[in-house]
């Protein structure tokens, strides 16, 4: 049986440790199923992902307030800092390209900012939709010097 969750793959028992597929190494128990938020439990009910990763519907990442000025209207968006979701999976030893860090920090950035406020900055940028995803981490990656 496989037990996975976004692009994160656990071992179910001793035997699965050294299956290819298997790319997260949880320290608990082994994961026997999901729970009401499809997050992977083991036999007691207890999730078997931290709240600290990205793919965690609760995950509260430190995060940064971006000003977006699309068309010289300002807007703020909450979205989270990359470089502590990409210490978690260093953390973990886990290997994730840029694009796909990315792509999860902006589910998290739209499930966490409030509908009107991404309603207001879509409808304003959408004729200019290169622009949103050229400019949503530009700070950022200039801070990290990237």
């Amino acid at each position: 049986m496989t037990i996975s969750y976004g692009p994160l793959t656990w071992a179910t028992s001793f035997e699965e440790l050294t299956d290819t597929s298997v790319n997260y190494f949880w320290q608990g128990s082994f994961p026997v199923g999901y729970d009401e938020m499809g997050i992977p439990v083991d036999e007691n009910g207890l999730q078997c992902l931290p709240l600290e990763c990205i793919f965690h519907p609760s995950c509260r990442p430190r995060v940064i307030e971006e000003l977006i000025d699309a068309q010289g209207e300002m807007y703020t968006l909450i979205v989270p800092d990359l470089s502590c979701c990409q210490k978690w999976f260093d953390d973990n030893f886990l290997e994730i390209t840029q694009k796909t860090l990315r792509k999860h920090a902006t589910a998290w950035t739209l499930r966490n900012n409030s509908p009107m406020t991404l309603r207001n900055i879509i409808m304003r940028i959408r004729p200019h939709a290169s622009w949103w995803s050229e400019n949503l981490y530009r700070s950022q990656d200039a801070k990290n010097g990237q």
